[in-house]
Formats: structure tokens, sequence, C-alpha cells
């Protein structure tokens, strides 16, 4: 079960809980961040969706309209340079026979009047522009044209898809409720299931269905425990299968999986003396009953009345990838834009808790710290290398690395580095950097070659992150 809510975790739906009571006022009186619902956020994410598709419709085809008109105008470029060209050549035929007839005579006057002449023709040619040019320029806005052609079609395949598929739902927490389950927990199912099949191990869709219904998860017939064992039995086979590089047959049968317990489960007319029936119907009540107490914590701690029903219906879907895909791709730019608001919203939250706290100061727009230990009575001598023991955490406390190296080894900008020169041999600072601050240092030093890995790839998207900064020993 933990495994499956720490998917949730990677994925960012529940890195929105645990950043801690932000009431206190800060130190410079600033207001406090006003604590952001989920429900509004995703309600007003889903109502910009055909809002959002009408607008890339609109755009594609004003798109159409503008590369038709770019073509029409380029063919008749190309028309009017092949006239001019031809003019051209023409004028050029008729000035060389007069140069030739003008040497054949001895006429200087007339030989240096051609050439003239044909200086003249040769500027009036180059000023004419490439016939190459004018033919890529046009090939390139037929394939544009035809391309947002192919982008009306699928705005306007999708659009009455989405309007069809929202309309049957009750409201957009419903909708919610689908999306989540299906995202979350549907697709990953489908996934684990078709890498079984690699290994030749079909599982049964019906006992699988049957053990997604919720009114199954809460079932007093069902011993969680026994779902559990099932799945650790199974995840000991694989565990065997894969040390054996496939040489090893993964052969599933009631000896290994199943158990006594199992013949006297009476649920959704499934034979449950086949362990594959068995191990299907424990790999999906696992699952799903996982997700339903992380939804479930979400939900108390956002007032979201998850809908069960709908909850279901998009595992089952997951399941089956019944879902048109255009429609599941909006729903994740969906959950994705929600999650965004949550998460930098917690992050703001962090950042006000921790200004009002004693001590602490900002250093930068974004960053700030405090000293958590101090040593008194000693001097901070000059040091260009400082030995430093890390900790980095997300808000919720989630640790993302801890480390003991040479400060210049870890990536982090410079600003922190004049915190650190400022440090005693044996002080600790707490160092909190907000989202804000390491977007714009991504784009700023992405461009500086002295600073090619400021990437800040151990930051989750959207994250603020504190780090605890030890400082070990300082060299010359």
């Amino acid at each position: 079960m933990a495994r499956f809510i720490t998917l949730m975790l990677t994925v960012g739906v529940l890195a929105l809980t645990g950043c801690g009571d932000a009431t206190n006022s800060t130190s410079n009186n600033s207001k406090a961040p006003e604590v952001l619902e989920f429900a509004p956020i995703y309600e007003a994410n889903i109502k910009q969706v055909e809002s959002r598709l009408n607008e890339s419709l609109e755009r594609v085809s004003n798109q159409v309209e503008r590369y038709n008109k770019d073509a029409a105008k380029l063919e008749k470029d190309l028309q009017k340079y092949s006239r001019e060209k031809k003019a051209l050549e023409q004028k050029a035929y008729n000035l060389g026979k007069q140069l030739a007839e003008a040497r054949y005579v001895e006429d200087r006057n007339k030989i240096t009047s051609v050439k003239k002449k044909i200086l003249e023709l040769q500027k009036e040619s180059n000023g004419l522009g490439s016939e190459k040019q004018l033919k890529d320029d046009l090939q390139y806005a037929k394939e544009q044209a035809y391309k947002s052609k192919g982008d009306i079609s699928h705005y306007k395949r999708l659009i009455p898809a989405w309007n069809k598929f929202t309309d049957t739902f009750e409201n957009n927490i419903d909708i919610f409720s689908y999306f989540m389950a299906y995202v979350f927990i549907g697709e990953k199912l489908k996934d684990e299931v078709d890498g079984l099949r690699q290994v030749d191990i079909k599982l049964d869709k019906k006992a699988m269905t049957t053990a997604i219904d919720l009114s199954v998860i809460d079932s007093p017939l069902i011993d969680t425990t026994e779902v559990e064992l099932v799945d650790d039995k199974f995840a000991a086979l694989i565990q065997d299968y894969v040390k054996s590089r496939g040489r090893k047959p993964l052969v599933v049968t009631n000896a290994n999986i199943g158990g006594d317990y199992w013949t006297t489960v009476d649920i959704g007319n499934i034979d449950f003396s086949d362990p594959i029936s068995i191990l299907s119907f424990a790999i999906a009540h696992r699952r799903t009953s996982g997700l339903l107490i992380a939804l479930e914590n979400l939900a108390a701690d956002y007032s979201i009345v998850v809908d069960t029903k709908s909850f279901a219906r998009g595992i089952h879907d997951g399941l089956r990838n019944s879902t048109p895909k255009e429609v599941i791709e909006q729903a994740k730019i969906t959950l994705s834009k929600t999650d965004e608001s949550i998460i930098k919203n917690k992050g703001e939250l962090f950042v006000y808790d921790f200004m009002s706290q004693e001590g602490a100061q900002k250093k930068d727009d974004g960053l700030y710290f405090k000293p958590i230990k101090t040593v008194e009575g000693e001097n901070v001598d000059r040091a260009s290398k400082y030995k430093v023991n890390v900790t980095a955490k997300l808000p919720d406390g989630q640790e993302l690395f801890s480390d003991k190296a040479d400060f210049s080894q870890l990536g982090l900008p410079p600003q922190i580095n004049k915190i650190v020169n400022s440090m005693k041999k044996g002080e600790v600072y707490q160092v909190v950097i907000s989202n804000n601050f390491i977007e714009g240092q991504k784009k700023n030093y992405s461009r500086e070659y002295y600073y090619p890995d400021m990437k800040f790839t151990h930051v989750p998207r959207w994250q603020t992150v504190s780090y605890e900064i030890e400082l070990l020993e300082r060299k010359r």
C-alpha cells in the first residue's frame, strides 16, 4: 500500500500536504498568503479546458488562412520572378549578340556602350532575388498550412469528445475523481498488467474489475492481510524471475500464491480456486485501496469529497484504456496546472512561516536564511574552499539529498556561497530558496559557461527547498 502512496507523491498530488502553520506575522509585516483550496482551482481549470480548446481551434484556423495567403502570394511572386527572369535572359542574349557584332567590326564605342548595359543588366538580375528561396518559402507555407489543417481536424474531434465526456458527470469534482483514478492508478495498473504479459502471466480482468469495486474494499468478507500476503508472495516470485534473467519460469500456483483463506471467499462469481484469479483480485484490490487512502487524506486536507463511483469508473477505464487519448491529455494538463498552483502556494506559506522565525533574514529576492547554531569567540578567516554537511528538504519534510562535500561540488547558486563564507566552523544555517528563485537561476545560468550545472535537478518542479548547512572546514 505504501508504494502506491509513494507513487502519488512522485507525481506531485500528495506533495500538496504538510507545509506547516503560516499564520504568524513576519518580521517585515508582509501579508500572509492565503491557503489555496484544491477544489476551486481544479474546477476553474476544468472550466478553462473548453475555452482553451476553442482558442486553439481559432488559432490554428487563423494559421491556415495566413499560410494559405502566404502561399498564394509566393505563387504569384514565383510566377513574376519567372517572367522577369525570362525577360532578363532575353535581354542578356540580345546584348551578347550586340557585343559580338561590335567586336567583329571593332567598334570600340559600341563595345563600351554594350558592356555598360551588360553591367546594368547584371545589377538588375542580382536584385531579382533567389528562385530557390522563393521555392523554399512556398514549400514551407504549404507544409505549415497542411499541418495546421491537421490540427484543425484534431480540435474539431477533441472539442465534441471533451464535451460528450464531461456531460456524463454531474459536476467537476466527479470529473476530478475520475481523472485522478484514471491517471494515477488505472493507467499504472494497465502498465503492470501489460508488463506481466511479457512474462506470460495473463491476469483475470473479471477478478480485477470486481476488486476495483470500492464496496469490496471495505467489505468484511475480505481480509486485507491476506490480500497483502498474496501481493508480497508474488513480488518474491518476480524477484526470483528477475534474478534468473528469465531462465527460471514464473509459474503462479495455489501453493506459491493462494491459501486456504481464498477457498472461503465468495465475491462477484470469481473462481478463487484459480491462482491467477486470486492474484488478479489481490493486485487490483491492494492498488485501489492504497490510492483510496491517499485520496481520503487529500480530501481531509482540502475538503474534497471524492466521488467513489466516478473514482471506480476511472480505474476501470484506465485499466482498459477506453477514454480517448486526447481527453486524458487534457486531464493531465488540468491536474498538472492544479498541482502547480497548490505546490507553489505551499512554498509561499513555508517561506512566510520561515520569515516569522527569530533570526530569519532575506538575502536576495527568493533566498532567505537564518542561523540554527552559532559559534562564539572565533573570527571568520579568509577562505576559498568550504567543506560542508548539507541536507536538502522540501517544505513537507521530504529529504531530497544529504551529503558531505566541498561546497563547490554541490551545484548550488553563488548567493548561498556568500552565506557560507560568513559562517564560522561548526555553525549551522538554514537556507530557503523559493521556486521563483530557482526558475530565475535556471534561466540566468543556463547561458553562463562558468555555471553549466546550475539546473537544480534535485528539486521537483515548482517546489521551494530548504537546505540545512553545517560548515565543517574552511580552507584557503
